[in-house]
C-alpha cells in the first residue's frame, strides 16, 4: 500500500520551473588618501524572478518541498511568479595598508515577507571590525557555502538556514578558509 502512494506521489508531482537570476556588486565610491586607509562605500544584489506551474496541489509555493505533497492527490494545476529570493545590500569597507579588511559595515534585504507576500524583510545587518561581527548574520551552524542558489526557494530538507541576533569572535584554523567562531 505504501509503495503504491509513494509511486503515485512521484509520478504526479511535477514542477515546470523558469528562472531568471543576475548578480553582481557595484563599487559606488572607493578611496584611498595619503594616510593608504582605502574606503569603499559599494551595492550589490542578487535578483531572481521564478514561475512555477505544478500539475498537483501543493501547500508550498516557493519550490519543491516534500513535505508539502497534498495525500491524497487532487487533480489542479497551479502556478505561481515570485521575486521573494531577489536581494539588495549596501555596505562599507575600510581597509588599511597592509590590505587587509579592519572595518565593514552591510545591510541588506531580501522580498520574502510575511504570509507570502513580497513586501521588504531586514535579512543582515551587521558591522565587523577585525575578527569580530556585531549584529543579525548568518547563524554560525547554517553552512551558507553548500546551498544551490538555483531554481526554488526551498532549502534540501534538513537543512538548517537561520540568521541570528550575536556578537561573535571568528578564528581562522586553516588556510582555506575554515573558520571556529565562539
Amino acid at each position: 500500500m505504501m509503495k503504491k502512494i509513494f509511486i503515485k506521489i512521484i509520478s504526479s508531482t511535477i514542477f515546470i520551473l523558469t528562472s531568471i537570476d543576475v548578480s553582481g556588486q557595484l563599487s559606488l565610491l572607493t578611496l584611498k588618501p595619503e594616510d593608504q586607509i582605502e574606503r569603499e562605500v559599494y551595492i550589490k544584489g542578487f535578483i531572481q524572478a521564478d514561475f512555477m506551474t505544478s500539475f498537483q496541489n501543493m501547500r508550498s509555493k516557493d519550490g519543491f518541498s516534500a513535505y508539502s505533497i497534498e495525500i491524497p492527490q487532487t487533480n489542479a494545476i497551479s502556478s505561481n511568479f515570485s521575486v521573494r529570493q531577489t536581494t539588495f545590500g549596501i555596505g562599507f569597507k575600510q581597509k588599511n595598508s597592509q590590505n587587509d579588511q579592519t572595518l565593514s559595515v552591510y545591510t541588506e534585504i531580501d522580498f520574502a515577507g510575511p504570509n507570502n507576500t513580497t513586501a521588504p524583510r531586514f535579512r543582515h545587518g551587521y558591522i565587523q571590525w577585525k575578527r569580530w561581527l556585531a549584529g543579525q548574520s548568518w547563524s554560525n551552524f547554517s553552512d551558507i557555502e553548500m546551498l544551490p542558489m538555483i531554481f526554488d526557494f526551498m532549502p534540501p530538507d534538513g537543512l538548517l538556514l537561520t540568521r541570528r541576533l550575536q556578537l561573535r569572535y571568528t578564528v581562522p584554523v586553516s588556510k582555506k578558509g575554515t573558520c571556529l567562531s565562539h
